[in-house]
């Protein structure tokens, strides 16, 4: 059995990967590029799962579709994926925890086996294309009566797709409306729901409307009049019958769409609120900015101090610095002076580097000398010290 499957996306790319990802499998896809008109395009023909872009036109706008389509009585139980790429993990884990969220959530790009399996979770297994008909035209609507037609088909809906049933339902002509039986298929949106709910309010008052009574003739029955038959009574209670289908299938289309008007009011109401609320929020942030603004006004005045206190320093250091570059400058001048007194101290010293040699030669001689005489001196002693033995010998001797 095909499985039906309604994607609402505008984005081209996110569509022409979708249709890759299930190609090999028996769906019907059906592609409407407006959030709005998805809506109206689900609660027509009910598909088996929803595949949702976030990114609808206007900002976001997928929020809402996701809103309305599960507080709707026929959509509400459709299994519907989200599909995302700008929106934050923080935003998809709030959107998550609402109580009208989406069934599962995949972020955009993904891969062929992520789409696959997300809807194999939410549905069962998809089943598969059979191989005879791989090869089938795209451009065969389903269920159109033509044998061998294949039962996986891509169909895209544009604005001028979604209309009424093709035979618009029959209103009674009045004072207000002069003929409604040739009016042409209308294309729906839910913008103009309020004004077509007072148009057809106009012609159906709240209290039941009087059922259309027989024509009357006053000629007898089978007699004709000027030419023209008189229409049998038969005739005329299928009309009435008719007219009473359709004006019953269109009080069914204005409920409907009143429930539609009271839905958009609802959003319309919360969206003042979230307006309200986001307001508030953007007074405190503004109060905020001008609290961060008078503090950053407040610190660039301190810094506008501290520059000029900076300035009047660089302008000691800069003095300072041509101190001391004269005194550098002096210094460089005084060690020149020095290398100079160096260098003629060195030539002196190489002029005096004979007489030096000379005087240490003199030197190392007299030095010689002086060990020679300290010899002599030495001995000179023992022969004293070997004399005034001798002589305390002879003096004992002559004592004796």
């Amino acid at each position: 059995m095909t499985t039906d499957i309604l994607l609402i996306e505008s984005n081209e790319e996110t569509v022409g990967a979708l249709r890759t990802a299930l190609s090999e499998f028996d769906v019907a896809l059906r592609v409407v590029p407006d959030g709005t008109r998805g809506i109206i395009e689900a609660e027509k023909q009910k598909p088996t799962a929803i595949l949702l872009g976030l990114e609808l036109p206007p900002k976001n706008y997928g929020y809402v579709v996701c809103q309305r389509l599960k507080k709707s009585d026929v959509t509400s139980a459709v299994p519907l994926i989200l599909l995302y790429a700008s929106a934050t993990e923080t935003d998809i884990d709030r959107h998550r925890t609402l109580r009208h969220r989406a069934d599962a959530y995949l972020k955009k790009p993904f891969a062929d086996a992520q789409v696959v399996s997300a809807l194999d979770q939410l549905l069962g297994s998809l089943p598969r294309r059979a191989s005879v008909l791989a090869d089938a035209p795209r451009d065969v609507v389903p269920g159109n009566g033509n044998p061998g037609s294949p039962s996986a088909v891509e169909v895209t809906l544009h604005d001028d797709d979604i209309l009424f049933d093709e035979d618009p339902p029959f209103v009674a002509p009045s004072a207000e409306s002069p003929s409604a039986s040739s009016a042409a298929p209308r294309d729906v949106s839910i913008d103009l729901a309020d004004d077509l709910i007072a148009d057809l309010d106009s012609v159906f008052p709240a209290e039941a409307a009087p059922k259309p009574q027989p024509l009357k003739s006053s000629a007898p029955a089978n007699v004709t009049v000027r030419g023209v038959s008189r229409v049998p009574e038969a005739a005329v209670g299928k009309v009435e019958e008719k007219s009473s289908r359709d004006a019953v299938d269109l009080k069914s289309e204005v409920e409907r769409l009143t429930r539609v008007a009271e839905t958009l009011r609802d959003e319309l109401d919360a969206a003042r609120v979230q307006a309200g609320n986001e307001l508030d929020e953007a007074k405190k942030r503004i109060a905020t900015l001008e609290a961060a603004v008078g503090e950053a006004e407040r610190k660039s005045a301190e810094a506008a101090q501290a520059l000029d206190a900076e300035r009047a320093r660089s302008v000691s250091a800069a003095t300072r610095v041509d101190e001391l570059t004269a005194r550098v400058a002096e210094l460089e001048r005084e060690v020149a002076s020095r290398d100079a007194s160096i260098a003629a101290l060195r030539a002196d010293a190489e002029k005096a580097e004979p007489e030096i040699q000379r005087l240490r030669a003199a030197v190392d001689a007299a030095t010689t000398s002086v060990g020679d005489m300290q010899a002599k001196l030495d001995r000179a002693l023992q022969v004293r010290e070997r004399m005034r033995r001798a002589v305390d010998i002879l003096k004992t001797l002559t004592d004796d």
